[in-house]
Protein backbone atom coordinates (compact mmCIF):
# COMPACT_ATOMS: atom_id res chain seq x y z
CA UNK A 1 0.00 0.00 0.00
CA UNK A 2 2.50 2.23 0.80
CA UNK A 3 4.18 2.25 -3.02
CA UNK A 4 0.87 2.96 -4.47
CA UNK A 5 0.82 6.12 -2.38
CA UNK A 6 3.81 6.83 -3.50
CA UNK A 7 3.04 6.67 -7.45
CA UNK A 8 0.31 8.09 -6.93
CA UNK A 9 1.60 11.66 -4.88
CA UNK A 10 4.36 11.88 -7.56
CA UNK A 11 1.79 12.01 -10.62
CA UNK A 12 -0.34 14.28 -8.42
CA UNK A 13 2.73 16.99 -8.36
CA UNK A 14 3.65 16.48 -11.90
CA UNK A 15 -0.34 17.75 -12.50
CA UNK A 16 -0.09 21.02 -10.60
CA UNK A 17 3.72 22.19 -10.66
CA UNK A 18 5.80 24.39 -13.35
CA UNK A 19 4.21 24.83 -17.12
CA UNK A 20 1.93 21.49 -16.29
CA UNK A 21 -0.91 23.64 -14.79
CA UNK A 22 -3.86 24.08 -17.10
CA UNK A 23 -5.10 28.10 -17.51
CA UNK A 24 -7.65 29.47 -15.50
CA UNK A 25 -11.22 29.19 -16.00
CA UNK A 26 -12.85 32.63 -17.39
CA UNK A 27 -15.19 32.76 -14.20
CA UNK A 28 -18.81 31.04 -13.60
CA UNK A 29 -19.74 27.39 -13.08
CA UNK A 30 -16.76 24.84 -13.53
CA UNK A 31 -16.02 21.14 -14.95
CA UNK A 32 -12.93 19.19 -15.59
CA UNK A 33 -11.07 16.43 -15.37
CA UNK A 34 -8.00 15.81 -13.17
CA UNK A 35 -5.80 12.29 -14.39
CA UNK A 36 -3.91 10.71 -11.53
CA UNK A 37 -1.62 7.78 -12.19
CA UNK A 38 1.69 5.96 -12.24
CA UNK A 39 3.56 2.71 -11.65
CA UNK A 40 3.05 0.51 -8.94
CA UNK A 41 6.04 -2.03 -8.79
CA UNK A 42 6.56 -4.72 -6.19
CA UNK A 43 9.08 -6.69 -4.84
CA UNK A 44 7.35 -9.34 -4.02
CA UNK A 45 8.75 -13.56 -4.75
CA UNK A 46 6.91 -14.89 -7.72
CA UNK A 47 7.53 -17.94 -9.87
CA UNK A 48 8.51 -18.05 -13.54
CA UNK A 49 6.85 -20.09 -16.02
CA UNK A 50 7.26 -21.50 -19.77
CA UNK A 51 5.95 -24.38 -21.82
CA UNK A 52 7.90 -26.38 -24.01
CA UNK A 53 8.83 -25.42 -27.72
CA UNK A 54 6.15 -27.31 -29.06
CA UNK A 55 8.37 -30.23 -29.68
CA UNK A 56 5.48 -32.49 -29.97
CA UNK A 57 4.06 -31.42 -33.06
CA UNK A 58 5.80 -33.20 -35.44
CA UNK A 59 4.59 -36.80 -34.16
CA UNK A 60 4.38 -38.52 -37.72
CA UNK A 61 2.65 -42.09 -37.98
CA UNK A 62 2.33 -44.25 -40.60
CA UNK A 63 -1.02 -45.91 -41.29
CA UNK A 64 0.52 -49.64 -42.06
CA UNK A 65 1.85 -49.28 -38.48
CA UNK A 66 -1.28 -49.48 -36.52
CA UNK A 67 -2.75 -52.24 -35.21
CA UNK A 68 -6.47 -52.99 -35.60
CA UNK A 69 -8.62 -53.42 -32.67
CA UNK A 70 -12.15 -53.88 -33.29
CA UNK A 71 -13.32 -50.97 -35.38
CA UNK A 72 -10.16 -48.73 -34.66
CA UNK A 73 -7.05 -48.23 -35.71
CA UNK A 74 -4.48 -48.02 -32.53
CA UNK A 75 -0.75 -47.03 -32.49
CA UNK A 76 1.27 -47.71 -29.63
CA UNK A 77 4.99 -46.30 -28.59
CA UNK A 78 4.00 -42.80 -30.21
CA UNK A 79 6.62 -39.84 -29.17
CA UNK A 80 9.61 -41.39 -29.81
CA UNK A 81 11.76 -38.88 -27.40
CA UNK A 82 10.83 -37.05 -24.39
CA UNK A 83 10.03 -33.15 -23.99
CA UNK A 84 9.19 -30.45 -21.81
CA UNK A 85 5.71 -29.91 -21.05
CA UNK A 86 5.55 -27.30 -18.61
CA UNK A 87 8.66 -25.72 -16.54
CA UNK A 88 8.92 -23.39 -13.78
CA UNK A 89 10.96 -22.18 -10.82
CA UNK A 90 11.10 -19.23 -8.16
CA UNK A 91 12.66 -16.12 -9.75
CA UNK A 92 15.31 -15.85 -6.41
CA UNK A 93 15.43 -17.31 -2.74
CA UNK A 94 12.92 -15.66 -0.70
CA UNK A 95 11.69 -15.65 3.01
CA UNK A 96 9.15 -14.27 5.25
CA UNK A 97 6.26 -14.71 3.26
CA UNK A 98 3.26 -16.92 4.67
CA UNK A 99 0.60 -16.90 1.60
CA UNK A 100 0.50 -17.06 -1.72
CA UNK A 101 3.34 -18.60 -3.32
CA UNK A 102 2.14 -22.43 -3.33
CA UNK A 103 1.35 -22.90 -6.83
CA UNK A 104 -2.03 -25.03 -8.05
CA UNK A 105 -1.42 -25.95 -11.13
CA UNK A 106 -4.11 -27.61 -13.28
CA UNK A 107 -3.92 -29.27 -16.47
CA UNK A 108 -7.19 -29.71 -18.83
CA UNK A 109 -8.02 -29.63 -22.32
CA UNK A 110 -10.91 -31.64 -24.58
CA UNK A 111 -11.41 -35.15 -23.49
CA UNK A 112 -9.18 -34.85 -20.44
CA UNK A 113 -8.82 -36.90 -17.30
CA UNK A 114 -5.51 -37.43 -15.47
CA UNK A 115 -5.24 -40.97 -13.54
CA UNK A 116 -2.23 -41.02 -10.89
CA UNK A 117 -1.18 -45.09 -10.66
CA UNK A 118 1.36 -46.32 -8.13
CA UNK A 119 3.81 -47.45 -9.91
CA UNK A 120 4.58 -45.04 -12.84
CA UNK A 121 4.07 -41.85 -14.01
CA UNK A 122 0.63 -40.08 -14.39
CA UNK A 123 -1.58 -41.13 -16.67
CA UNK A 124 -2.90 -38.26 -19.43
CA UNK A 125 -5.74 -39.05 -21.99
CA UNK A 126 -7.32 -36.01 -24.53
CA UNK A 127 -9.67 -36.25 -27.32
CA UNK A 128 -7.43 -36.21 -30.89
CA UNK A 129 -8.99 -34.91 -33.51
CA UNK A 130 -8.13 -34.34 -37.14
CA UNK A 131 -7.05 -31.11 -38.24
CA UNK A 132 -9.64 -29.92 -40.87
CA UNK A 133 -12.37 -31.87 -39.94
CA UNK A 134 -13.20 -31.91 -35.68
CA UNK A 135 -16.08 -34.54 -36.57
CA UNK A 136 -12.92 -37.18 -37.29
CA UNK A 137 -12.34 -37.77 -33.41
CA UNK A 138 -10.23 -40.32 -31.27
CA UNK A 139 -8.00 -40.25 -27.85
CA UNK A 140 -4.68 -39.91 -27.08
CA UNK A 141 -3.05 -41.03 -24.01
CA UNK A 142 0.30 -40.88 -22.76
CA UNK A 143 2.46 -40.73 -19.46
CA UNK A 144 3.99 -37.89 -18.26
CA UNK A 145 6.45 -37.17 -15.66
CA UNK A 146 5.41 -34.70 -12.53
CA UNK A 147 8.10 -33.39 -10.51
CA UNK A 148 8.90 -30.82 -8.28
CA UNK A 149 11.71 -29.96 -5.67
CA UNK A 150 11.71 -27.37 -2.67
CA UNK A 151 15.04 -26.28 -1.57
CA UNK A 152 14.55 -25.04 2.34
CA UNK A 153 17.45 -23.57 4.49
CA UNK A 154 16.25 -23.86 8.00
CA UNK A 155 17.92 -21.41 10.90
CA UNK A 156 19.26 -22.84 13.94
CA UNK A 157 17.63 -21.43 17.04
CA UNK A 158 20.24 -22.53 19.70
CA UNK A 159 23.38 -24.02 20.58
CA UNK A 160 21.03 -27.63 20.31
CA UNK A 161 19.84 -26.38 16.86
CA UNK A 162 22.37 -25.96 13.88
CA UNK A 163 21.34 -24.53 10.51
CA UNK A 164 20.44 -27.20 7.90
CA UNK A 165 20.15 -26.90 4.33
CA UNK A 166 17.52 -29.54 2.78
CA UNK A 167 16.10 -29.97 -0.33
CA UNK A 168 12.79 -32.30 -1.50
CA UNK A 169 10.70 -33.56 -3.57
CA UNK A 170 6.72 -32.09 -3.82
CA UNK A 171 4.03 -34.29 -3.75
CA UNK A 172 -0.14 -33.01 -3.52
CA UNK A 173 -0.91 -36.65 -1.60
CA UNK A 174 -4.00 -34.75 -0.27
CA UNK A 175 -5.04 -33.24 -3.78
CA UNK A 176 -5.51 -29.75 -2.70
CA UNK A 177 -3.47 -28.23 -5.36
CA UNK A 178 -5.01 -28.75 -8.80
CA UNK A 179 -3.74 -31.67 -10.40
CA UNK A 180 -0.35 -30.63 -11.84
CA UNK A 181 1.74 -32.52 -8.66
CA UNK A 182 2.25 -36.15 -8.50
CA UNK A 183 -0.49 -37.49 -5.99
CA UNK A 184 -0.31 -41.13 -5.78
CA UNK A 185 1.65 -41.35 -2.36
CA UNK A 186 3.32 -45.36 -3.17
CA UNK A 187 4.77 -43.35 -5.92
CA UNK A 188 5.30 -40.18 -4.34
CA UNK A 189 7.60 -41.90 -2.05
CA UNK A 190 9.25 -43.74 -4.94
CA UNK A 191 10.26 -40.57 -6.12
CA UNK A 192 14.17 -39.79 -4.55
CA UNK A 193 14.98 -36.23 -3.97
CA UNK A 194 18.25 -36.85 -5.71
CA UNK A 195 16.39 -38.72 -8.92
CA UNK A 196 14.01 -35.71 -8.84
CA UNK A 197 16.56 -32.78 -8.77
CA UNK A 198 18.97 -34.46 -11.81
CA UNK A 199 15.94 -35.20 -13.69
CA UNK A 200 14.74 -31.72 -13.64
CA UNK A 201 18.48 -30.40 -14.28
CA UNK A 202 18.21 -32.21 -17.32
CA UNK A 203 15.38 -30.81 -18.61
CA UNK A 204 15.72 -27.07 -17.32
CA UNK A 205 19.52 -26.76 -17.99
CA UNK A 206 21.23 -23.65 -17.62
CA UNK A 207 17.92 -22.47 -16.04
CA UNK A 208 17.93 -24.69 -13.25
CA UNK A 209 18.23 -23.38 -9.49
CA UNK A 210 21.39 -23.40 -7.36
CA UNK A 211 21.04 -26.16 -4.72
CA UNK A 212 23.86 -25.47 -2.68
CA UNK A 213 26.42 -28.63 -2.64
CA UNK A 214 25.90 -28.81 1.16
CA UNK A 215 22.15 -29.14 0.97
CA UNK A 216 21.16 -32.73 2.79
CA UNK A 217 17.93 -34.79 1.25
CA UNK A 218 14.56 -35.00 2.82
CA UNK A 219 11.30 -36.50 2.84
CA UNK A 220 8.74 -35.58 0.37
CA UNK A 221 6.46 -32.47 1.36
CA UNK A 222 3.22 -30.88 0.11
CA UNK A 223 3.04 -27.65 -1.93
CA UNK A 224 2.60 -25.59 1.36
CA UNK A 225 6.01 -25.65 2.47
CA UNK A 226 6.26 -22.85 -0.38
CA UNK A 227 4.26 -20.75 2.01
CA UNK A 228 6.88 -21.53 5.28
CA UNK A 229 7.18 -18.28 6.90
CA UNK A 230 9.62 -19.33 9.09
CA UNK A 231 12.04 -20.92 6.42
CA UNK A 232 15.36 -18.95 6.28
CA UNK A 233 15.45 -19.05 2.85
CA UNK A 234 12.84 -20.97 0.16
CA UNK A 235 13.45 -22.00 -3.65
CA UNK A 236 11.24 -23.82 -5.86
CA UNK A 237 11.57 -25.52 -9.16
CA UNK A 238 8.89 -27.74 -11.23
CA UNK A 239 8.88 -29.37 -14.28
CA UNK A 240 6.58 -31.72 -16.49
CA UNK A 241 7.79 -34.00 -19.15
CA UNK A 242 6.20 -36.56 -22.05
CA UNK A 243 7.25 -39.79 -21.60
CA UNK A 244 8.94 -41.36 -24.43
CA UNK A 245 7.26 -43.89 -26.68
CA UNK A 246 3.88 -44.29 -23.68
CA UNK A 247 1.99 -42.47 -26.00
CA UNK A 248 -1.37 -44.74 -27.69
CA UNK A 249 -3.37 -42.75 -30.54
CA UNK A 250 -6.77 -44.52 -31.06
CA UNK A 251 -9.39 -43.52 -33.99
CA UNK A 252 -12.03 -45.42 -35.75
CA UNK A 253 -10.66 -47.44 -38.93
CA UNK A 254 -13.90 -45.55 -40.79
CA UNK A 255 -12.27 -41.87 -39.75
CA UNK A 256 -8.79 -41.77 -39.66
CA UNK A 257 -7.29 -38.72 -40.56
CA UNK A 258 -4.00 -38.00 -42.91
CA UNK A 259 -3.31 -35.42 -40.05
CA UNK A 260 -4.34 -34.70 -36.42
CA UNK A 261 -4.03 -32.92 -33.07
CA UNK A 262 -4.72 -33.13 -29.19
CA UNK A 263 -4.30 -30.13 -27.12
CA UNK A 264 -3.80 -29.96 -23.76
CA UNK A 265 -4.55 -26.18 -21.39
CA UNK A 266 -2.88 -25.50 -17.91
CA UNK A 267 -3.27 -23.25 -15.53
CA UNK A 268 -1.38 -21.65 -12.90
CA UNK A 269 -3.02 -19.97 -9.59
CA UNK A 270 -1.44 -19.65 -6.13
CA UNK A 271 -2.51 -20.57 -2.45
Amino acid sequence: MKKTLIALAVAASAVVSGSAMAAWSTGGDFNGNINIGGNITTDAPAWLWKTGADQGTAVDLKLADAVVSGDNNVWSGVGKTSFPVLMGKTKAPYSGVSTGMAPQITYGGEGFSISQPADSAPVITLSAFAKDDKAKAGTFQFKMDIMSLANVFWKGGDVNTNDKNAYQTIGDTGKTYGNGFAQNKTYVNSMTPVAIKDKISAILGADMITIPADAVTSGYTGPNIFNRADAGSIQGVYASEYVANSGVLTFPKANTPKSWNANMTVTVSYQ
